[in-house]
């Protein structure tokens, strides 16, 4: 289990989406890999990862798309819609 401090620290991107009724944040510190958390106990429910050809982090912009497109395929997956934060 988490905290809203240990989650958010250091943050560099966070991302909230609400899929089905749930809403959920997706943090990243930099690096290669995207937490997402269940925003309302900070509790990690999943992780992934995204890198270039040669194992490099992303740019930002490029992790915020890669945020958003997961968040978009969960819910297809679920067939269920999901909303942004903005």
């Amino acid at each position: 289990m988490s905290n809203v401090v240990d989650a958010l620290d250091g943050a560099l991107l966070v991302r909230v989406a609400e899929i089905g009724g749930i809403r959920y944040a997706a943090v990243w510190h930099g690096g290669v890999s995207v937490n997402v958390y269940d925003p309302t106990t900070w509790t990690e429910v999943g992780i992934f990862t995204l890198m270039d050809e040669e194992g490099r982090a992303e740019s930002r912009d490029a992790v915020e798309v890669a945020m958003e497109e997961h968040f978009e395929q969960v819910a297809v997956e679920a067939g269920v819609e999901v909303t942004f934060d903005e």
